[in-house]
Parts: structure tokens; sequence; C-alpha cells
């Protein structure tokens, strides 16, 4: 069974993926063979990307994510309220928080107080954050969100791109969640091209921590799937890289 854990369906306003639109979630179980967690491009429409996968996706292979713009409290009044009665609303729908601090300019990523009222919705509905984790360590450095995990550790913290987008980060963060002792972080391996970090990462945390992904349209599914096969685990350790430990850390 495999459920990919970082899946976008949508059509995008950056400008390295205007031409990556899919906005039919089905496209993505050609595939895989059992479920997806959507999560919205960064024109943040996840109220339309929710109807889409309720009309298109059989019940029990989805979950959603949304994507939580972190400017929304700064450009609308209570906004924080409003998100807090959105997520209330959806709250049978939604399997966690996501925040991308560098395509929505924020420096300091999750540490900027702008995303304290995100931090304040997961404690209450107990929803997982996923964190977007890339090259620029202003904005999305994998230590601003260990550091984060650290402060809640109610919380659970999945750090997409197994902590980064160049290998070095990629080795360094869940040398460094070890490090730290944090019981509350997963990484998933979305956007993973250096197949062999995902078996450091395992020797890192464990093989209990590690999250199938895709990034998909971003990085295609069989060259996610390929780079775990390509690590000769035996089969239930691949079954928990491949769907129990994404269902684990959703709370499933």
């Amino acid at each position: 069974m495999i459920i990919d854990s970082h899946v976008h369906i949508g059509c995008w306003d950056h400008e390295w993926y205007r031409f990556l639109d899919y906005t039919d979630p089905g496209t993505i179980f050609q595939w895989i063979d059992h479920a997806a967690v959507f999560i919205p491009t960064d024109r943040k429409e996840n109220d339309l990307l929710l109807s889409a996968i309720k009309a298109r996706v059989s019940p029990g292979h989805w979950f959603f994510i949304p994507w939580i713009d972190p400017m929304f409290p700064v450009r609308n009044r209570n906004a924080e309220y409003k998100m807090f009665d959105w997520v209330m609303k959806q709250r049978n729908d939604i399997h966690g928080l996501k925040i991308h601090a560098s395509l929505d300019k924020i420096m300091g990523g999750i540490s900027n107080f702008l995303y304290q009222p995100i931090i304040e919705i997961a404690l209450s509905f107990q929803l997982p954050i996923l964190v977007h984790c890339g090259r620029w360590q202003e904005t999305a450095g994998y230590q601003l969100a260990l550091d984060t995990a650290m402060a809640y550790p109610d919380i659970k913290f999945i750090l997409a791109h197994l902590g980064g987008d160049r290998e070095d980060l990629k080795i360094l963060a869940p040398r460094k969640a070890k490090e730290m002792g944090l019981t509350n972080v997963w990484f998933d391996i979305s956007a993973t091209r250096e197949w062999w970090t995902i078996g450091m990462a395992i020797d890192q945390m464990g093989i209990d921590r590690i999250i199938f992904g895709s990034d998909f349209p971003v990085m295609h599914p069989t060259m996610s799937i390929a780079s775990v096969k390509a690590l000769k685990l035996n089969p239930a350790e691949e079954e928990r890289i491949f769907s129990k430990n994404i269902l684990e850390a959703l709370g499933q």
C-alpha cells in the first residue's frame, strides 16, 4: 500500500511551475495504489481543492492539508479568529496544516510571530504541521522548524523534503533532530533526488520517522518510489515508509 504524503493539485502562479497544472486529484492514482495527502498550490485555493477531492476521490483514499498563509492575520482584521472558525468548520476534512515561508516570503519562517495563530490552531485541534524546508535558511531552515518542535512537544511536525533542498541539508536535518532528542518530528522524502540521503535519515531517526512523498507534480511519484526501492529494505520497513508512518503522523 502506497500513500503519497505530498501531492499538490491545482494551478500555479510560480513561474517555474505554471506548466504543471493538474486540477484533477484522481491524476495521482495512475502511479500510487492507495491514498494521497492533497495540498493546494501556491494559489492556496483550499476550498476549491477540498471540493474537487470530495467530488473525484473515493472516501478513504484522501487526506487534506490546507496551505495556511501566515500573512492572513496582517491583511485581515481579526483574521486569526476567522482562520480558527474556518478550520473548525472544516475540521472533519482537515488532517494537518501546511506552511511555506519561502513562497509566502516570511523572514524567520515558522519562528516568526505571524505563525503563532497557526500554532495555536494546531494545538487546539491536535493537527500536525507540515513545514516546507528549503535551501533558504532565513525563511525555511530546518533549524527553525526543529526549534519550534522543541518548544511545542504536543504538536506533531512533518519536515518536508527531508529537511531541505540540498543534500547537505537532507543529511544535517535528521542528524540534528536526533541530537535534540525530538520525538514529535517526522521527515517526508518529497523532492529528494539524492536517494542515498533517505538511508542516512533512516539511520539517524529510525524507520518509523521517515515518510514517503513525491511533491507531485514537481517530482514524479515513480521517481520517489524508485528511491525507496533502491534502499532494498525488507517488506515491513517499506510498509512503514510507504504508509504506516504517515498514518501515525496524521493521527489515523
